[in-house]
């Protein structure tokens, strides 16, 4: 008998240095890419609610920036520490903290300073240890830290798959971008429906 395929979900980013409406609209994002943030944050509550009921384990990547300790690649690219995109989730602050959507219980929570979730984090041996077959990313924003954890779980042999609709971008063009190199060189990128039916049929139910 052929084993079933073991699943993760990663959830990363889903911040509310990120995601929080006020937030991003007092640093000029757009009301109409706020309200796609907003459906996607739904969604992968959704997705959420989904891995829980199939019990596929869930994996919290938490952006954190030490006070003491910033990240200087991207000082050089985002400026000063005012701009939007820089220092953008100082541990210990609100900004950095879920939003939207929560880890409970067990769930483990992964803590990165990078744009992977792979990058000087326990990811890579935690799916390992956990015997995953295949990754499903979701969170914010689809052509940084999702796409850039995407890559670096296909690179390292897992099965990705991205839903569309459980993650965002402030810039339309570059979510759909960024879903097209996906699909064209990563995995394969869905929707929530498709995620859960595939969970449901890995898990024999």
């Amino acid at each position: 008998m052929t084993r079933p395929r073991a699943e993760a979900l990663l959830v990363v980013d889903v911040q509310h240095y990120f995601a929080r409406p006020e937030f991003l609209r007092s640093h000029g994002v757009s009301m109409e890419a706020v309200a796609r943030v907003q459906a996607a944050v739904g969604q992968i509550a959704g997705l959420v609610d989904d891995a829980r009921s199939m019990d596929v384990p869930i994996y919290w990547i938490q952006n954190t920036t030490r006070p003491d300790s910033p990240w200087e690649a991207n000082r050089k690219l985002r400026g000063s520490p005012a701009a939007f995109g820089f220092d953008a989730c100082v541990e210990g602050t609100e900004l950095a903290e879920f939003y939207g959507v929560q880890p409970f219980g067990e769930e483990t929570v992964v803590r990165k300073e990078k744009y992977s979730a792979f990058i000087d984090t326990p990811l890579e041996s935690m799916l390992r240890q956990a015997g995953a077959d295949r990754v499903t990313v979701t969170g914010l924003t689809t052509e940084c830290c999702v796409a850039s954890t995407a890559n670096d779980a296909f690179q390292r042999g897992w099965d990705v798959q991205v839903p569309a609709d459980c993650c965002a971008s402030y810039q339309e063009d570059m979510h759909h971008a960024a879903l097209a190199t996906i699909a064209l060189n990563i995995g394969d990128v869905t929707v929530r429906e498709q995620v859960a039916a595939g969970w449901c049929r890995a898990g024999g139910a």
